[in-house]
């Protein structure tokens, strides 16, 4: 519906980002997963955890900082994965967002639409983005107002 671009979650140091997901529909296997942000200082690169909703390892990675944009638009970053991983039918995981406190990724979510009747078939119902700033796993917020959780970090597997 729109993407919060008044109000990124700045992955730097204890701030980080994910999604937490569910998968629905068949079992997948994936190769790589890419996620649309920019970068905004620093020479970190991004660390890409995946991981089960317990906070199980799947694997971990980095995308090097100077294949992310410092352009004032943001653009797809890729982590490819050492091997295919199996995403299973009704399991949850995690895809968890991080870097050094020396470099900061802005990340925007993108909304739903569930406030203005936007149906299931419209946009991603498997999951949603939360942040964490040192203190736990909240909902991002728009416009200064309350958490809303509608949003989806703009990301894809392969």
């Amino acid at each position: 519906m729109e993407v919060w671009s008044n109000h990124p979650a700045n992955i730097s140091g204890t701030t980080t980002a994910r999604e937490a997901f569910t998968v629905s529909g068949p079992s997948r296997s994936v190769t790589s997963f890419s996620v649309a942000l920019r970068r905004a200082s620093g020479t970190s690169p991004l660390a890409v955890r995946l991981e089960t909703a317990a906070g199980v390892l799947i694997e971990d990675g980095t995308i090097p900082a100077l294949s992310v944009t410092t352009s004032g638009n943001i653009a797809w970053a890729t982590y490819t994965f050492a091997s295919p991983r199996t995403l299973t039918l009704g399991s949850s995981y995690n895809v968890v967002l991080s870097t050094a406190a020396d470099t900061s990724y802005p990340v925007y979510v993108i909304r739903k639409g569930v406030d203005y009747s936007y149906g299931a078939a419209t946009y991603f119902n498997d999951g949603h983005a939360q942040w964490n700033s040192g203190s736990g796993w909240v909902p991002f917020t728009q416009d200064g107002g309350g958490p809303l959780d509608e949003g989806d970090l703009q990301f894809y597997f392969r």
